[in-house]
């Protein structure tokens, strides 16, 4: 190839990538407000909102803390003793996750597993690894709906701040109504009723690189609201599993008698003590 063809060549490579490059900058438009982290380049995030992505992990212990302070009403203590008489006993003792629920809300803060959060200007959406749950957090300014349909997770509306005065977002408040049970704090069975509103102050400890929720809760088995503090580490480099509630479940409730089944699916086995067999009502 002569020198004019392979001029002419490079000349029309040229030209088709700064045509390429041309539709890309018109395809990416609007997404100008998006730029990764310096320290992390391979994570986005969206400017004049905080970076709180990658993967967070509750620190504290697996039921809700400080639960032996929990201003709980006496019809909400007749409740936690029976359910911790029934966990003696070999039951659940109030927790309605063995049937597969979901935790809702503000179990699901607890996170049971790992949960990661996508910010948006609209909403934040925090993505739960444990039944593959997802909490919407709508920041575009609604307001609660005429009817509000109950859900586990409950209708939550957030509004960002900048606390520090300085232009940048840092913190998210919540509140959250419409809540439906059956739910519990925790695995221990610490019960919730009918739940009026949670309000929560969310932000990220710079110094300590710690997630902070705040959690106030107003219920009809509290004699007053209570708040809860609860922290998360955060993983840069997550690795995330499925976790489906279903899959090897072998406990069953029979004539509201809880019974583990066998894993031939032949049998039903008592969980407790004195347990009565499962009623039998098959023909020949």
């Amino acid at each position: 190839m002569n020198k004019r063809k392979l001029a002419a060549v490079i000349a029309a490579a040229a030209a088709a990538l700064l045509s390429a490059a041309a539709a890309l900058a018109q395809e990416n438009d609007g997404l100008e407000g998006l730029r990764p982290p310096d320290a992390k380049p391979n994570v986005w995030y969206l400017e004049g909102y905080p970076d709180w992505s990658g993967q967070w992990r509750f620190t504290g212990p697996n039921q809700w803390p400080l639960r032996a302070q929990a201003p709980l009403t006496e019809e909400g203590k007749a409740i936690n003793a029976a359910g911790l008489a029934d966990r003696e006993a070999g039951g659940q003792g109030g927790d309605p996750t063995w049937r597969c629920i979901p935790p809702g809300m503000p179990r699901n803060m607890k996170a049971i597993g790992v949960f990661d959060i996508t910010i948006t200007p609209e909403h934040t959406l925090m993505y739960f690894e444990y039944q593959s749950q997802v909490r919407r957090i709508y920041t575009d300014g609604r307001g609660y709906p005429e009817y509000l349909e109950p859900t586990f997770n409950g209708y939550s509306i957030g509004e960002w701040l900048d606390t520090d005065n300085n232009g940048a977002l840092d913190t998210l408040t919540i509140e959250t109504r419409g809540l439906k049970n059956p739910r519990s704090y925790d695995s221990g069975g610490l019960p919730l009723g009918d739940t009026d509103v949670i309000r929560e102050r969310v932000w990220l400890d710079e110094s300590t690189g710690l997630l902070h929720d705040e959690l106030t809760i107003e219920d009809s088995l509290l004699t007053e609201p209570w708040t809860s503090s609860l922290e998360y580490a955060r993983n840069h480099e997550p690795y995330w599993s499925e976790y489906v509630c279903q899959e090897g479940n072998l406990l069953i409730e029979v004539g509201g008698q809880m019974y583990m089944l066998s894993h031939d699916g032949s049998t039903l086995y008592p969980t407790t003590p004195n347990q009565p067999p499962p009623a039998y009502s098959g023909g020949n």
